[in-house]
């Protein structure tokens, strides 16, 4: 079973969980990692090529920095026979924060290959990790896959109250699909595939599920967290949250409920963060989130680089 509350311990010794997510975008190191000290945040998630584990000159960019690093692969780049030596390269050359595989933005393993062949490289590629100390996530469901799961959470356990306030507040678009039998079909296979990676995720020796979200609506995304909690017994990263389906009115709030639910790591896309408004209200949930980092970070730290990461306490038995 997972040493959860050692990582979860070693995660939250940071001055913030919030940072800076390059999510498969194009943005550079160089800017990924001058963002990040700008608004005061030591962590910062990058792509990881698994065909060059050793050399990726990006990621000697963001640990020159001193950056604390989340690193996320795709199983899928190399052979799995390849996936255990390619990863064990990868993290004995980085030391990262957290190891993230797989994921929605992976595509020929997360949906082509199926539920069974995506946990596999999972399964993979964290037991490569524990004995390295590094803790391991899966890249998580795409979030209306979550939101989904988390309405019928509701419903299968007799709160249909409940699923329908859910429904109408995360998923206002779907929410008289969800009431109707019409599309029922492809609902439940949707249900299926989601439930079935939440049960594999406690098989697979994940040390925290994660959560990804792209709203700015505080009161589910602290729902959709209890109840990722409950369903994978494991504590809760995001390596996604809001993004452009945030509005700049809810972010505030959004990022006070990561505080408060303790959350060790939120990650914010880069992509989002690249303008800003200097004066009057924020125009973005991107300019929200600058504004409230910027407010909440130690005053010492902006422009400073970050202390380099520390080594993991031993993540799982």
């Amino acid at each position: 079973m997972a040493m959860a509350g050692a990582a979860v311990a070693l995660l939250l010794a940071a001055a913030s969980p919030f940072g800076v997510a390059r999510a498969g975008g194009s943005s550079r190191a160089a800017d990924v990692a001058l963002l990040a000290r700008q608004l005061g945040l030591t962590t910062v998630e990058w792509n990881a090529d698994l065909r060059q584990p050793d050399g990726d000159p990006d990621l000697k960019v963001l640990a020159a920095a001193g950056l604390r690093l989340v690193l996320s692969v795709d199983p899928a780049d190399v052979p799995a026979a390849e996936l255990g030596s390619s990863v064990g390269r990868l993290l004995d050359a980085w030391s990262p924060a957290l190891l993230v595989v797989g994921g929605p933005e992976h595509p020929r393993l997360f949906r082509d290959a199926g539920p069974d062949a995506y946990l596999a490289s999972v399964q993979a590629a964290c037991a490569v990790a524990r004995p390295r100390r590094v803790p391991c996530t899966s890249g998580g469901l795409a979030p209306e896959e979550l939101l989904l799961l988390v309405w019928n959470h509701y419903r299968s356990t007799g709160r249909g109250d409940a699923a329908r306030a859910f429904a109408e507040r995360a998923l206002p678009e779907q929410a008289a699909r969800l009431a109707s039998p019409v599309g029922s079909e492809r609902l439940e296979e949707s249900l299926a595939r989601g439930g079935a990676l939440l049960r594999g995720y406690r098989e697979a020796g994940l040390d925290y599920a994660n959560l990804r979200w792209a709203s700015d609506d505080a009161i589910a995304f602290g729902e959709a967290a209890r109840i990722l909690q409950e369903a994978t017994g494991l504590p809760v990263v995001s390596t996604s949250l809001g993004g452009p389906g945030a509005a700049p009115e809810g972010v505030p709030a959004l990022l006070e409920e990561v505080r408060r639910l303790k959350i060790a790591i939120a990650l914010w896309p880069a992509a989002d963060l690249g303008t800003t408004s200097p004066e009057g209200a924020p125009r973005t949930g991107g300019d929200a989130f600058r504004r409230f980092t910027r407010r909440n970070a130690p005053r010492a730290r902006i422009n400073a680089p970050a202390a380099p990461p520390s080594p993991c306490a031993p993540c799982r038995s």
